[in-house]
């Protein structure tokens, strides 16, 4: 895992656009799937999510999050934990100067981690694979978006989401 500011991000992944006009094009190009889907709010539910979302996005390659909400409900945070995770990975800045996290395809753990934390903690967060065939908005509302140009990963993601007991509502628009 590497840990980068918004910067950084937009130079190594060779974006055209800054990074959250990047993102924007990414959820509402044509052609691809969407789905929306309330989260449940079982943290066993939360963590296996994370591994399902993880092991499923790496099947594209890379995949980034960008983390770009904390601290909208205080209560389910602690602040300390993520510091901590991020300290272990050697990277003490703070979210406010590098919110994005780049992961290759061997560092399915510490994606599903990212994740875990993101979710637990209810935060606002964009997970897309570098090759920007998946995007998945998770807001602090509880729900996450999906959307994908890939016919198969959308499938496989709503259907092991549905088999865990999530309900997909599929939709023609999505926004960051």
């Amino acid at each position: 895992m590497r840990v980068l500011t918004i910067e950084q991000a937009e130079k190594e992944l060779g974006l055209s656009l800054p990074l959250k006009e990047h993102l924007n094009y990414l959820a509402t190009r044509s052609g691809q799937r969407r789905a929306i889907v309330p989260l449940i709010p079982d943290s066993g539910k939360k963590a296996a999510t994370a591994k399902l979302l993880s092991n499923i996005l790496l099947l594209e390659g890379a995949c980034v999050v960008f983390i770009s909400g904390w601290s909208i409900w205080e209560s389910s945070e602690i602040l300390e934990l993520f510091y901590s995770y991020r300290k272990a990975k050697h990277d003490e800045r703070l979210l406010t100067e590098a919110p994005i996290h780049f992961f290759t395809i061997e560092e399915a753990e510490e994606l599903a981690s990212i994740i875990a934390i993101v979710l637990f903690f209810i935060w606002d967060a964009t997970i897309f694979t570098h090759n920007g065939n998946a995007l998945i908005t998770i807001d602090h509302d509880e729900y996450m978006s999906i959307a994908s140009r890939s016919e198969g990963t959308f499938t496989k993601l709503v259907s092991n989401l549905e088999r865990y007991g999530y309900h997909c509502k599929y939709h023609d628009t999505l926004s960051i």
